[in-house]
C-alpha cells in the first residue's frame, strides 16, 4: 500500500511500522522481476491476487479488457484465507457447498487494483 490510509481502508487496522510503506517491491515475480532484483525487501502477494493479476495482467496491458468493472470470481477449499476452524468450516457444513465472503471489501482488492492500473495506486511504492 502506498500510504496508510489505504491499508488501514483495507485490512481494517492501522498499519504498525508506516516508515516502511514504500520500501517494498510487489513480489509478484513474473509481472516485477527487475524490482525484486534491485529491491533489498520485498512484499509477498496474496493467494487471490496472485491468481487475478496473473490472468489479467497480460489482457489489460494488451488492451483487450478495461480495467473497470472486473470481477474476480475465484474459490478455495475451506481452509483457504487462513480460517480457523468454526461450526460454518466443518466439513458437514461445507461438503458440496460454497458460501461467499469478502464481497466488494476483500483485503486483497487493493492489490488487484494496484497491478492492473485500476486505481492510483503503483506497485513499486507497494508494502504490506
Amino acid at each position: 500500500m502506498p500510504d496508510a490510509e489505504t491499508y488501514a481502508r483495507w485490512y481494517g487496522e492501522e498499519h504498525t511500522r508506516v516508515e516502511l510503506l514504500g520500501k517494498f517491491a510487489y513480489g509478484l515475480t513474473e509481472l516485477y522481476r527487475d524490482d525484486i532484483v534491485a529491491s533489498g525487501a520485498v512484499a509477498n502477494p496474496g493467494c487471490y491476487p496472485s491468481a487475478a493479476n496473473l490472468a489479467l495482467a497480460p489482457l489489460v496491458r494488451e488492451g483487450v479488457v478495461e480495467t473497470s468493472g472486473i470481477v474476480v470470481n475465484a474459490v478455495s477449499g475451506v481452509s483457504g484465507a487462513g480460517r480457523g476452524p468454526k461450526a460454518n468450516t466443518t466439513f458437514c457444513a461445507v461438503d458440496e457447498d460454497v458460501s461467499a465472503y469478502g464481497l466488494l471489501s476483500h483485503r486483497h482488492t487493493a492489490e488487484i487494483e494496484m497491478v492492473l492500473g485500476a486505481s492510483a495506486l503503483s506497485p513499486r511504492t507497494w508494502c504490506p
